[in-house]
């Protein structure tokens, strides 16, 4: 090769490589641009506290992050019809709930997600009082509930008018006499407090979640007895629609659990540890009927139950609230069969003891939890969901002033942890809009495991390009 064709071929490889190069790197970032929401999406959630929480593992609380006031002067207000967040403190916390109709009633609940660091007896007293510390409704929620293997605990509270006050038609033969004194059903606000059972527990530092609704008083609730009648539990037989059987995907907390047909019988399965959510329709008058059915194992699945502890089945109320609930070992050689149950829903039960869970209409949970396996394994457990509504008449049907709502309606819930730090991405994501590829680059910054993957890549990028460079130059 003479002078002129060297010089030439020198000229054709300093044009050509740096092309070359420029289309492998231009090629490979093109690549890791579109696989970074991919990586993120694979990463494991972490919570506030640095843990990492795996999916579907525990009941997921949601709602909007508050601080609860360290003394009624600074209750933190909440509004009904929602759902918030707050941290357990070792003192008492204070929240003050107004009510937009008069004579109405205010329906709280708080619950507890699982807590691993410390399984014993843990809890707190909830009150809704007036200002003047006239007691409305107290009760208490414990972490050490066997209906949900202590995965879930709550508690479910009714603070409104006397049932005298609501229920008896205005007396006209004394009209000197003064009106009986309602200060719960008259007060235009509430205060909620919640105090730990042991302010050294192990339960400071948790969050719970606390659900709020304002239910009017019903125009025809003269119509109402103060008694709701009597009532003994039969159960019916529902059969199951083998082979008619859905599937269905668990929710993971009460603000995404799916809605379930009453009549229908569903497939799932549930693993370890894990605490699944569903949610049923329920009209008043109307009570509700659930089974889970385990199929006998096979020799696989019953070789990996023997370290495996109980599932449970669960109902609660609309308002959270636990109406009753069935526990079993799954066996290794035999079906297995979980039964839970309500009363009928009617909405003088409140006025009962203990039986305000069924005091409202609206979509019932079915809570399904399993105990975590005792060598560290995920079996998935198949079982088969069926469930069916009932009518039971004993009561009038309310009837609520117009425009007002009578279910609860609990809105506005985030993820935990969110609260004010919602990023653009996650704006643009819940207003159904793919972040923009300047918010993907921007992104990369916030997931050290995407750094120092596309670290390790450039590097071996680097020594790639490298050792085609040097072997082009020994070639020409």
């Amino acid at each position: 090769m003479d002078a002129q064709d060297q010089t030439a071929s020198r000229g054709e490889f300093v044009l050509k490589c740096p092309y070359r190069l420029m289309a492998v790197i231009a090629l490979t970032g093109l690549l890791a641009f579109w696989l970074i929401p991919l990586a993120q999406a694979a990463e494991p959630a972490e919570s506030e506290d640095g843990s990492v929480d795996e999916a579907g593992q525990g009941l997921q609380l949601s709602g909007e992050r508050v601080t609860g006031g360290s003394n009624a002067g600074d209750a933190h207000p909440l509004s009904p019809g929602a759902a918030y967040l707050d941290t357990l403190s070792s003192g008492t916390l204070y929240y003050r709930i107004p009510k937009e109709h008069e004579g109405s009633a205010l329906h709280v609940s708080v619950a507890f997600g699982e807590q691993r660091e410390e399984p014993d007896y843990m809890g707190a007293d909830v009150q809704l009082s007036t200002w003047e510390s006239t007691r409305c409704a107290s009760g208490s929620v414990s972490t050490a509930e066997m209906n949900t293997r202590d995965r879930l605990g709550s508690t479910y509270l009714i603070a409104g008018p006397e049932p005298e006050t609501l229920l008896e038609p205005e007396q006209e033969t004394d009209p000197d006499a003064e009106p009986a004194e309602d200060p719960c059903g008259e007060a235009g606000e509430l205060v909620l407090s919640i105090s730990p059972f042991d302010p050294e527990s192990g339960l400071i530092g948790e969050d719970f979640e606390i659900a709020v609704f304002e239910e009017p008083s019903p125009i025809n609730a003269q119509d109402f007895d103060a008694e709701a009648p009597e009532y003994d539990h039969h159960w019916t037989d529902m059969g199951r629609n083998v082979s008619g059987a859905q599937p269905v995907s668990p929710g993971a907390s009460f603000d995404d659990a799916p809605a379930l047909d009453p009549g229908t019988t569903y497939d799932s399965s549930i693993s370890p540890g894990e605490v699944q959510v569903f949610r049923v329709p329920v009209e008043w008058n109307e009570r509700l009927q659930a089974e889970a059915f385990f199929p006998e194992p096979g020799d696989s699945l019953s070789e990996e139950l023997s370290g495996m502890g109980s599932v449970s089945l669960a109902a609660f109320s609309p308002m959270r609230g636990m109406a009753h609930g069935d526990f079993s070992t799954v066996s290794t050689s035999s079906a297995t069969e979980l039964r839970t149950h309500t009363s009928p829903v009617w909405w003088n039960s409140r006025f009962a003891r203990g039986g305000n869970s069924t005091a409202l209409a609206g979509d019932f949970y079915l809570v399904m939890a399993a105990d975590p396996h005792d060598d560290g394994d995920s079996p998935e457990i198949p079982y088969r969901l069926t469930l069916q509504t009932y009518e039971e008449d004993g009561a009038p049907t309310p009837e609520y002033p117009e425009g007002t709502t009578s279910t609860p309606q609990i809105a506005g819930a985030e993820q935990p942890g969110n609260g004010d730090s919602t990023s653009e991405d996650e704006e643009a994501s819940a207003d159904g809009e793919e972040p923009t590829a300047v918010e993907r680059l921007r992104s990369i910054g916030d997931s050290p495991g995407i750094l120092i993957s596309l670290g390790a890549f450039g590097l071996l990028l680097m020594a790639a390009g490298g050792l085609f460079l040097a072997r082009t130059m020994r070639r020409h």
